[in-house]
């Protein structure tokens, strides 16, 4: 498989990953599956799975007083990792967020 350009958010975990001297596979094929989690790691003898969500900044800075639902992105996000986990429901999986503009 070529290698794959990193998000922003990829990048982030990775490098916690790294910190705390865990081993991953990036985008590792799962026997039986359709779908590649972005991360697989084991612990205590069992693969986890996680999928990285990056939220994109702003266009603009909110300015002024008004009000701000943060809700419908966060629900868009999690829809798309439960889409992806929906093959993978033997095994332990993470949905990591990464808010890169607030």
């Amino acid at each position: 498989m070529p290698e794959t350009t990193r998000t922003p958010g990829e990048i982030v975990f990775e490098k916690y990953l790294n910190f705390q001297q865990i081993p991953f596979e990036f985008e590792k094929e799962h026997a039986g599956k359709s779908k590649r989690p972005d991360y697989t790691i084991e612990w205590e003898g069992r693969p986890i799975v996680f999928d990285v969500k990056d939220f994109d900044p702003p266009n603009e800075p909110l300015k002024g007083f008004g009000q701000f639902d943060p809700y419908p992105p966060i629900r868009e996000k999690i829809d798309q990792g439960r889409d992806k986990f929906k093959q993978f429901k033997e095994y332990c999986c993470g949905l990591v967020l990464f808010n890169a503009g607030r």
